[in-house]
């Protein structure tokens, strides 16, 4: 190989290594700002919970509370074959102001993860990503497996890097 080649190689792979780490930093920057929003979210249902505990006379938890948004969100009444009493109890006690608190809540707590899932989208490179239909449902108690999961493992670190790989090759 000439040192001319040798040169342009060197380059080349600093400038691919380079775009990786910028890309990956941007991912982490957005896995951050996610993991952010929905602590930030839980940490808002817990205060409410405890509030709405208090003002009904009954225990609520936060996870009632985001069991119950999905439906505020839709504009419908739990369903009866839902059978939770629990949350019917709950949602026959939220007033009209209560509800419209926890829909707009919810509706924003759905409009950051829609943004980041855009992002996600962009950083990805593809239009669709199967299985993300509403995150609000999706926000439930997990435990530490479930969680692992979720977080990717190396695997999917894995993919996603020759998924990147792919694409810079094609620009």
């Amino acid at each position: 190989m000439q040192e001319d080649e040798k040169s342009n190689y060197s380059k080349y792979n600093d400038k691919v290594k380079d775009d990786i780490r910028t890309w990956y930093a941007d991912i982490e920057k957005g896995r951050y700002d996610v993991n952010k929003s929905l602590n930030s979210f839980i940490n808002v249902t817990k205060g409410i919970a405890k509030e709405y505990g208090n003002k009904f006379g009954i225990k609520i938890n936060d996870k009632q509370i985001r069991e119950i948004m999905p439906f505020l969100r839709e504009r419908t009444d739990l369903p009866e074959k839902l059978d939770r009493p629990d949350l019917k109890k709950i949602f026959d006690k939220l007033t009209g102001q209560d509800k419209q608190r926890l829909t707009k809540l919810a509706d924003d707590v759905s409009s950051k993860f829609d943004k980041y899932y855009t992002e996600y989208q962009q950083a990805k490179g593809v239009e669709d990503i199967n299985n993300i239909e509403n995150h609000i449902s999706h926000i439930w108690d997990l435990d530490k497996k479930q969680k692992s999961l979720l977080r990717g493992s190396h695997l999917g670190h894995f993919l996603f890097y020759l998924d990147f790989l792919k694409i810079y090759k094609n620009k």
